[in-house]
């Protein structure tokens, strides 16, 4: 599985670069004239468009990982809060310190 993601992440930035090639306007103009393969994309627009939605999953990917990591933080910090408040209790039931 992990090579299916790491793959499919390389297919990825191998778009986002062509990507950024069309979307860059001086690309499409030159001493051979207009070069742009997609004739309705209005100079890289498209390209653009498409760049912008790649960066807004990113930022939102990024905070979906810091939500996971701190939802994972709270839940060991709790998960080990009741561990201890569990083993005050067989302290207390073994006959421990009577002042816990």
């Amino acid at each position: 599985m992990k090579n299916n993601i790491d793959q499919l992440l390389n297919v990825i930035e191998l778009m986002k670069k062509g990507l950024e090639f069309y979307s860059n306007s001086r690309n499409y103009d030159g001493p051979m004239g207009t070069i742009a393969p997609i004739a309705d994309d209005e100079y890289g627009s498209q390209a653009r468009f498409v760049l912008e939605q790649l960066k807004t999953i990113e930022n939102i990917n990024h905070e979906m990982e810091k939500d996971y990591e701190t939802l994972i933080n709270d839940f060991n910090i709790k998960k080990s809060q009741e561990e201890m408040i569990n083993n005050i209790e067989i302290f207390k039931q073994l006959g421990g310190d009577n002042n816990v």
